[in-house]
């Protein structure tokens, strides 16, 4: 697994391809059809495996954190899950791991939620942006609260649902965004609902939605 790790993180294909089983060399038919595939997934960036468990052998995997219209997200990190089979050359891997990304805690996406809406209170642009995951943000325009006096203050953190204040962010990466965006309230001086994005090890704002 570390050579097909390494590998994929060189983007050698023939060789991460060679170190498939059987079957998936027959699934996948041949190296450009197995790129195709694995261009679909976040790059490997780093990795370090990690004890052998009974569901197989696990790896934390890192990736460039990042938000695209192809991929969708990026996770800084996730534990991927690898199950391989011994044949007399050595052991291979089935095509697909098990992933778990690994994603910041949701109670750490209230304060740059509160740091965003400070600098949008005093109307600075470039530093609301640098809390931004995206920009333009998707949903309402952020106007109504650039010079507006009173304290921020933002509550619990919850999921993003499935309908109509959604649609734009799953139409742009897919119902994949309703099991890793959330939405924080902000509650003063005027109530916004803001969608955030973990990026890496921060919550990053993507949108607002009414």
């Amino acid at each position: 697994m570390e050579r097909f790790l390494q590998a994929e993180k060189d983007t050698d294909r023939v060789a991460s391809f060679a170190l498939l089983v059987p079957a998936a060399r027959a699934e996948y038919k041949d190296v450009a059809d197995w790129t195709k595939r694995r261009q679909e997934l976040p790059a490997v960036t780093g990795f370090r495996v990690e004890s052998r468990t009974a569901l197989g052998q696990p790896a934390l995997v890192e990736h460039k954190a990042e938000l695209n219209s192809f991929i969708g997200l990026s996770p800084g990190r996730e534990r991927q899950t690898w199950k391989g089979e011994r044949f007399a050359s050595g052991w291979l891997l089935e095509a697909e791991p098990v992933s778990e990304p690994l994603y910041p805690k949701e109670e750490l996406a209230g304060p740059p939620v509160k740091a965003w809406a400070e600098a949008v209170q005093a109307c600075d642009r470039p530093r609301a942006e640098s809390q931004q995951a995206v920009t333009p943000l998707f949903g309402r325009t952020t106007v109504s609260l650039c010079g507006v006096s009173g304290p921020i203050a933002v509550a619990a953190t919850g999921p993003l649902l499935e309908g109509a204040a959604s649609t734009e962010i799953v139409a742009q990466y897919t119902a994949d965004a309703l099991t890793w965006a959330r939405v924080v309230k902000v509650t003063s001086p005027v109530s916004l609902n803001v969608v955030v994005a973990p990026l890496g090890e921060q919550w990053r704002v993507l949108g607002l939605i009414e």
